[in-house]
């Protein structure tokens, strides 16, 4: 399921596999935009947002446009894309979800600079920068810089997704009011960062 939440910075120094990415590896899974369906063998990275995938040639690939793109499903996992950024959906009921958005930021203090990205797939390499924090870093460097990283747990209900707190989770589950009264006021110092807690 999903790693613990990270508190501030990490001492060692490394963004390990499993935190950069949101799946173990490359996995095979549908790509559903708004207009048709791609298969493929796909991976998504926390640190900047972008789905990667392999070029025949074994290059990792960024999709560069995915302002169509609405959902990707892997066997037994769902992520939700909307508002730049790709949600795990964990369901409660028919209709509704816990979506949880993992947050990557690469510590470091480069300066910032800009690209231009044209094509409609990028070659990671190429680019050779992620963006974390308002500053781009070296693709390769990010991996070795202090890292910090965060969960936070949202409620998906009818292409609504909005923030996890007791006035929301009312409204979408308006017949679980007393059960929902009741675990808030049981967890009143709740963390919406507090994965584990929420699921």
């Amino acid at each position: 399921l999903l790693a613990a939440p990270y508190v501030g910075a990490q001492a060692n120094a490394g963004i390990p596999a499993d935190v950069f990415y949101l799946m173990p590896e490359m996995t095979q899974g549908t790509l559903l935009f708004k207009d048709r369906n791609v298969n493929g063998k796909f991976n998504i990275c926390a640190v900047d947002q972008t789905l990667r995938f392999l070029d025949e040639k074994g290059v990792e690939l960024a999709l560069d446009n995915d302002g169509d793109l609405q959902q990707v499903n892997f066997p037994d996992v769902t992520f939700l894309h909307a508002e730049g950024a790709f949600y795990r959906l964990y369901p409660v009921s028919d209709a509704a979800y816990v979506a949880v958005k993992r947050d990557v930021t690469v510590m470091t203090d480069t300066k910032s600079s800009s690209y231009g990205m044209t094509s409609s797939t990028t070659a990671v390499e190429e680019i050779g920068m992620v963006q974390s924090d308002g500053h781009l870093v070296s693709f390769n460097d990010a991996r070795q810089y202090p890292y910090k990283m965060t969960e936070t747990a949202y409620l998906y209900r009818n292409g609504y997704l909005v923030r996890w707190n007791k006035k929301n989770c009312i409204k979408c589950f308006p017949f679980k009011k007393a059960e929902i009264e009741a675990w808030f006021a049981e967890h009143k110092k709740y963390d919406e960062t507090d994965v584990q807690m929420v699921l």
